[in-house]
C-alpha cells in the first residue's frame, strides 16, 4: 500500500474499512512517508493519511479514493504548512 488514511473529517465514511489502519500505519512508518490531506472543491478538509509515493505520484490518495468523495486538492505537510500540490 503507498498510502493511507488515518483520520477523517467526512461523515459519511465507513469505518470499518479503516480496522486494519493501525497495522498498515505502523508499517508504513518505517517506510520514508509524508503526510497528506485531502479537499473539497467547497475547500473542506476531508482526509488525513500518509503516503510513500509522495514523489513518484503524489496525486495517488486523490486519484485512487478521494475523488469518490469529491476531493480535488491534496496538500502534503511540509514541516512548517500544508502545501498544495
Amino acid at each position: 500500500m503507498a498510502w493511507i488514511i488515518n483520520h477523517w473529517e467526512f461523515e459519511e465514511v465507513d469505518e470499518t474499512w479503516f480496522a486494519a489502519s493501525d497495522k498498515w500505519a505502523d508499517e508504513m512508518l518505517s517506510l520514508p512517508c509524508k503526510a497528506f490531506r485531502l479537499y473539497g472543491d467547497d475547500g473542506n478538509f476531508y482526509f488525513q493519511g500518509l503516503c510513500t509515493t509522495f514523489e513518484s505520484d503524489p496525486f495517488a490518495p486523490m486519484d485512487e479514493y478521494g475523488v469518490d468523495f469529491g476531493c480535488t486538492e491534496v496538500r502534503y505537510w511540509n514541516g512548517e504548512n500544508w502545501k498544495r500540490i
